[in-house]
């Protein structure tokens, strides 16, 4: 499984053909814009500070991660993948 770094719209853009049913995604900086856009087979994980910071809703849990869980997350899957502009 790999795990996808979404950072924003054009990142989202760009990854959404590659990006399998059982990949992770997870939505950063300016990607938490673009989190309710996912066709991931499960919602997609949000930086929750970045949401806050942005004043967005931050998603319930599980899927509200901070930087530790992100460093897990990186640690379990394998390629990470990052989209950016």
């Amino acid at each position: 499984m790999s795990l996808h770094l979404i950072f924003s719209a054009a990142g989202w853009q760009a990854a959404q053909d590659r990006i399998a049913t059982d990949d992770a995604v997870v939505m950063l900086g300016d990607g938490v814009y673009v989190r309710t856009m996912s066709k991931a087979s499960r919602p997609p994980f949000v930086m929750g500070e970045d949401a806050r910071a942005r004043g967005l809703a931050v998603p319930q849990e599980p899927y509200a991660i901070d930087y530790d869980q992100l460093v897990e997350l990186c640690t379990e899957h394998f390629p990470v993948v990052s989209w950016h502009d």
